[in-house]
């Protein structure tokens, strides 16, 4: 009688450890799929402002282009303005040459004034 009591008792005693030992490996699963949900979440957050960083600088980029652009186009339409719309010989080569280095000195002595000058100016287009 004593021994089968005694069984009883260890039968209830593997059970209860059981049952502890399910609940604290579900709590453990539990803890384990939470910190890898976050960390998906935090790898969703990193991938979402490195896409947006990435747009701000190809926007950056383009709007640098679009200046660069607007400066060549008025230098061609510059450029255009000097060729005469009938070339007629060497003769109108030649004024084209004049106005052109005329130009260049005219902007070659403005970018030594600018650039000795102590105040920097931003020239926006």
């Amino acid at each position: 009688m004593k021994l089968s009591e005694d069984r009883a008792q260890v039968q209830s005693q593997i059970e209860l450890l059981k049952t502890k030992f399910q609940e604290a490996s579900e709590k453990e699963l539990s803890s384990i799929k939470y910190e890898l949900k976050s960390n998906h979440v935090e790898i969703r957050t990193e991938e979402k402002n490195m896409s947006v960083r990435s747009v701000q600088v190809a926007n950056k980029q383009h709007l640098e282009d679009v200046k660069k652009i607007t400066k060549l186009e008025a230098e061609y339409q510059r450029l255009r303005g000097l060729v005469p719309k009938k070339l007629s010989g060497p003769a109108a080569l030649a004024q084209i040459k004049l106005v052109d280095a005329d130009y260049g000195e005219t902007r070659s002595k403005r970018e030594r004034n600018f650039s000795s000058s102590p105040v920097k100016l931003q020239v926006s287009t």
